[in-house]
């Protein structure tokens, strides 16, 4: 039986939560400290902090109480005659208490006889219990993140009720996932890629449990089929980028255009737009390191650009996103573009087409789209446009570009 400290997966942050585990007999089981740190930093032949770093002292002194609590646990375990194995050590580290069982001892016996000893488990946490604690447990994400988590909870919740279905960590099963799949996809209407997203995050919930707080999770759950789905996001050409932004748009309609239009000049997501005064312009180059992947852009400042950051002191969070996204659909249909486009959504494995014209399909994500297939028709290759964008994935970046079908033509009569 042996301790030992060691770090799990790096965080979005970039910082690995240390955990402490405890083996017997090569089985082992993991003990959060709460604590995370740079992998940098960390020895990993020791399983300590580096003592050249301030913070090792306290630490290491957590980490070093961890595994000596561990220890005790073990070493009184087998005092009481009882194997340390990961199961009594966990539930006696947990709070169980040490209960003899009475037996009845043979006459012939002359030597000491052992009294076998039981351990009794605390009661696991339950479901609502874990998920009231999730979006508010953990130091280590984002207050995005939080909101997603808060949103998850609250939809499960109501999953809960409206199915009369009580949530229990046992019952992460088949039928349940049917269940859920259900309601989400027929009773509530939506499609794939939110229904893929509710299952990505109950799965994170589950493992979170798991792994965090040693609860037992029905391992079924990991089975559970993540759908996605790639939504149709129309982008627009040059020209009419060009054209909505020369519009004489009056009042807070020219805000919403000029936001808009600053996507699809830089191909930012709105949690970067809304980031504006980070904004470094470095010859000629919008530099900002993004919200989502953290990775440095590196943008050709434009002069629609450049004048949009000029016009509001290079500061756009000016109004929330659902505003610009009502407001953009409206001067889209006013400049005339309505053309039909059909649109695919899927439910499980049923494709369902929609035809709509193209204004009510345009939001700002459509800037970011606008932004990178505009980029592509000009003739950058993929690991330009990556670097500009701050990013390093080709496949993700591939579903956002969209080949016109003008410039395929133009391509054809040129060769």
């Amino acid at each position: 039986m042996q301790t030992r400290a060691f770090l799990r997966k790096a965080n979005r942050l970039g910082e690995s939560p240390i955990h402490v585990w405890y083996t017997h007999k090569t089985v082992y089981f993991s003990h959060a400290t709460g604590l995370s740190i740079a992998e940098s930093k960390w020895d990993k032949t020791k399983g300590c902090v580096r003592e050249c770093y301030k913070e090792s002292g306290s630490v290491n002194l957590l980490i070093g109480d961890l595994r000596f609590r561990l220890m005790e646990c073990a070493r009184h375990l087998l005092l009481c005659g009882i194997e340390p194995t990961i199961e009594a050590v966990r539930a006696r580290f947990q709070g169980g208490e040490l209960v003899a069982t009475p037996v009845t001892l043979a006459a012939t016996v002359t030597e000491a006889t052992i009294v076998p000893l039981v351990i009794s488990k605390p009661a696991q946490p339950t479901f609502e219990k874990m998920l009231a604690k999730y979006h508010v447990d953990s130091l280590h994400v984002t207050e995005g993140t939080k909101k997603q988590r808060l949103a998850f909870v609250q939809n499960m919740r109501d999953f809960s009720k409206a199915k009369r279905w009580v949530l229990t960590f046992e019952g992460m099963d088949a039928p349940f996932y049917e269940t859920l799949a259900k309601h989400e996809l027929y009773t509530k209407g939506s499609f794939n890629g939110f229904f893929g997203s509710v299952v990505k995050r109950l799965k994170a919930f589950l493992k979170w449990c798991e792994e965090e707080h040693a609860i037992a999770v029905n391992p079924a759950y990991k089975k559970f089929k993540v759908y996605t789905e790639d939504k149709e996001v129309v982008h627009l050409s040059p020209a009419e980028v060009e054209q909505l932004y020369l519009h004489p748009w009056k009042g807070a309609i020219r805000k919403y255009v000029d936001l808009f239009v600053y996507a699809c000049e830089t191909g930012y997501r709105w949690s970067d737009i809304v980031r504006s005064k980070e904004l470094r312009l470095e010859e000629g180059l919008l530099v900002l390191r993004t919200q989502k992947n953290r990775g440095w852009t590196r943008i050709p400042a434009t002069p629609n650009a450049i004048a949009i950051l000029q016009r509001y002191d290079w500061d756009l969070n000016l109004v929330p996103e659902q505003k610009v996204n009502a407001a953009i659909k409206k001067c889209c249909l006013e400049m005339g573009l309505d053309s039909p486009i059909t649109v695919y959504r899927h439910k499980l494995a049923e494709a369902i087409p929609f035809t709509k014209p193209k204004y009510e399909l345009i939001s700002l994500h459509s800037g970011r789209r606008t932004f990178i297939s505009n980029c592509f028709a000009r003739g950058f290759a993929e690991t330009e446009i990556l670097a500009m964008i701050g990013s390093t994935d080709a496949a993700t970046l591939r579903r956002y570009i969209k080949v016109d079908g003008d410039v395929l033509k133009q391509k054809m009569r040129a060769s």
